[in-house]
């Protein structure tokens, strides 16, 4: 089978399975402190990945390529950083917002689009 054909039909298991997994905790009714154990979870699995198997994989690829490897380090810390960021914006936006309209706090899927995106990340 050719690498290219072989390449799509695992993207595409992965996009199917990540679908699956990532709707699995919707379909029940999770208590609050349950969807955040998960949330916490899946947080930690995610830098766990990230410091032990894709920051070591970046510092061989640029040192075979020649490159300096304070670009890998300072990357992974440019974005972990600015998912920090991102998420403390948008945890004070939301708990503004629900300030404003005296709403009770809940967590709900605000868009398709986002949850496939989170989903596949």
């Amino acid at each position: 089978m050719e690498p290219i054909a072989l390449f799509l039909i695992y993207s595409a298991l992965l996009v199917a399975v990540s679908l699956v997994a990532a709707y699995l905790p919707m379909a029940g009714a999770l208590r609050d402190r349950q969807f955040h154990m998960m949330l916490a979870l899946s947080a930690g699995i995610f830098i766990g990945l990230m410091m032990f198997i894709l920051l070591p994989e970046g510092i061989e690829e640029c040192e075979e390529g020649g490159i300096d490897t304070h670009y890998a380090t300072f990357g992974a810390a440019a974005g972990f950083l600015a998912i920090l960021a991102l998420d403390k914006i948008l945890e004070s936006r939301h708990i503004h917002h629900c300030e404003e309209h005296a709403e009770e706090h809940q967590h709900r899927l605000t868009s398709i689009s986002t949850f496939i995106g989170l989903a596949i990340h």
